[in-house]
Parts: structure tokens; C-alpha cells; sequence
């Protein structure tokens, strides 16, 4: 059963005290949205570790990938429902495939119509152009593929 972490009030908390399991609707609007969140893990010498992709404070451990699976997925809950206790928004899943984060980028003069020719040969934006092949640069250096 997920427990709430509220405190008791103290007059430094402006929540109330709660000694008892996360509110229902609560935990099922958590549910829904922890499902389509992804994780990331690999493999130690005392086991398997890993952590949220959306949540990365959420982190879990196993002795085996089944183990850490759940570890991370209860602690992904525990800190969606305290956020939706809190009356924060939680973040988007990653699978929606929303672009939310921008970076700066710097090139030479000469590399910004290369690129730019580039893209427009594979019929992309300037962006989704560098975008993608920044990714398959990064999965083939990790080992993870394309």
C-alpha cells in the first residue's frame, strides 16, 4: 500500500498531518500516467539499478531486472502521488512524444548550410535533421542501436 510522506504540522508545513495511504483517486490518476513512463537501468556489480526517465529522482535497485522493474516502478508512484498530493502537474510521458527541451547550439559559419542541405535533401527541419542524427550517434556510442 502507497503511504503518504505528509508530516505533522509543524509551522514550517503548511500541509496537514496524514497517517494513512495515499488518497484512491490519487493513486489511479498516478497509475495511469506511471505506465507510460520509461526507465532506464543497467547492470552493477551488487545488481541491477535504475531510475525513472520522466522522474529521475525515482530510483530503484534489484538483484535481478525483474526486481529493479518493480523497485523503480514503486518509487516512480511514490513520488507521482506526492506531486499530485502537492498540486503539482506531472510530466508529460516521454512516449508522447512532446520536444519540450531546447539546447543552444553553436556552429562555424559553413556548418549551418551544410546542414541545412543536408536536412533538406531528407526532406527534415534544420532541428529534427541534427536531432536524429545526434540520436543514432549517441545509440551507436552506447552500444543500444537504432
Amino acid at each position: 500500500m502507497l503511504m503518504s510522506p505528509k508530516l505533522k504540522n509543524s509551522s514550517k508545513s503548511r500541509r496537514p498531518p496524514i497517517d494513512g495511504p495515499f488518497d484512491s483517486a490519487i493513486v489511479t490518476k498516478a497509475e495511469k500516467t506511471v505506465a507510460a513512463y520509461r526507465m532506464t537501468m543497467r547492470n552493477t556489480d551488487d545488481g541491477w539499478f535504475g531510475q525513472g526517465v520522466e522522474l529521475p529522482g525515482a530510483m530503484g535497485d534489484g538483484k535481478t531486472p525483474d526486481r529493479c522493474v518493480e523497485s523503480i516502478t514503486e518509487a516512480m508512484m511514490a513520488v507521482a502521488c506526492s506531486m499530485l498530493e502537492d498540486g503539482q502537474s506531472l510530466p508529460n510521458p516521454e512516449s508522447k512524444g512532446e520536444k519540450i527541451v531546447k539546447i543552444d547550439l553553436k556552429l562555424l559559419r559553413g556548418e549551418k548550410s551544410f546542414f541545412e542541405n543536408a536536412a533538406r535533401r531528407r526532406d527534415q527541419s534544420l532541428s529534427e535533421f541534427i536531432r536524429s542524427a545526434a540520436l543514432a550517434q549517441a545509440h551507436a556510442t552506447n552500444g543500444t542501436g537504432r
